[in-house]
C-alpha cells in the first residue's frame, strides 16, 4: 500500500513538473506580438469608421497579419494567444462588426 501510495506521488510530482512557468523573452515576445495586433486592429477601425478603408479591407488585413503570426514557426509560443485576442477584438469593443 505505501509502495502503491510513492508512486501515485510520484507520477503526480511528474505530471505538474511539465506545467512550464513562461520565461521573460516568451513573455517578452508575446506582449510584442500582441501588441502590434492591437495597434494594427486599432488603426484600421478607426480609418474604416472615418470611411478611409473599407470593413472588408480592414478584416483582409488583419487576417493577414494574424495568419502570418501563426504561419511562422519561431513564433509557436504566441500562435494560440494571437488567436485568441484577434478573436476577442473582433467580437467585443469599438471594433465589432468591422474586423
Amino acid at each position: 500500500m505505501k509502495v502503491l501510495l510513492l508512486l501515485s506521488v510520484l507520477f503526480l510530482s511528474l505530471a505538474t513538473a511539465k506545467a512550464q512557468v513562461p520565461t521573460e523573452e516568451q513573455t517578452l515576445l508575446r506582449a510584442y506580438w500582441l501588441g502590434s495586433i492591437s495597434g494594427s486592429a486599432s488603426a484600421l477601425c478607426e480609418l474604416a469608421k472615418i470611411e478611409k478603408i473599407t470593413n472588408e479591407e480592414a478584416q483582409v488585413f488583419m487576417d493577414s497579419v494574424v495568419e502570418a503570426i501563426t504561419n511562422n514557426p519561431e513564433l509557436a509560443d504566441v500562435h494560440a494567444s494571437a488567436t485568441k485576442f484577434y478573436s476577442e477584438l473582433k467580437s467585443e469593443g469599438s471594433c465589432k462588426g468591422i474586423l
